[in-house]
């Protein structure tokens, strides 16, 4: 037999999101009149612990943006859609383990950590692939999303976009 939640539980719930979206929310709204500009909401989003990809951060905006688009977001549009997201666990971040492999990739050697200087050349290079052997060369011609099931586990990875010039992509490790 299903049990049925309590609507009073669910009232809190919803009423301590709503808190929380709202705090984010005036944030970055530098007039406080409810409206933030649409380049912070990707910002407002993570900062609630969510963790979308581009594409669905350009849905999520097309969703809560005005029919004539103002490059302002109401938060009278954004409270709903963002209170959704959050009861339906959407945008969930990276796994840290498929991080950790992402970082195995960039740290052959075991070392457990990247110099500045080897972070700078993974997020300005544009393409990296790793074979068995976890060597990275500049070679690559298909795109691993960290979100799937892609064959890191087995070393057959192919990293595209690390931030690089030109990429146009936040990264395959999402750093």
């Amino acid at each position: 037999m299903a049990e049925e939640k309590d609507p009073e539980s669910t009232e809190a719930i919803v009423a301590e999101l709503h808190k929380k979206i709202k705090e984010a929310f005036e944030v970055f709204d530098h007039e406080s009149n409810n409206t933030v500009d649409v380049r912070e909401i990707g910002t407002i989003i993570r900062s609630l612990g969510c963790s979308p990809t581009e594409g669905e951060l350009h849905d999520f905006i097309a969703e809560v943006e005005e029919e004539e688009p103002t490059g302002y977001i109401r938060f009278e549009k954004f409270i709903p859609v963002m209170t959704t997201v959050l009861l339906e666990k959407r945008y969930r971040p990276i796994a840290e383990d498929v991080l950790l492999r992402a970082f195995e990739v960039l740290d052959p050697t075991k070392r457990g950590f990247l110099t500045k200087d080897e972070l700078v050349k993974y997020m300005t290079e544009e393409e990296y692939h790793c074979g068995p052997d976890r060597a990275l060369d500049r070679h690559a011609e298909s795109k691993m999303d960290l979100r799937e099931d892609t064959g890191a586990e087995k070393g057959l990875c192919t990293c595209s976009g690390l931030g690089g010039a030109g990429s146009g992509q936040t990264g395959a490790t999402g750093l």
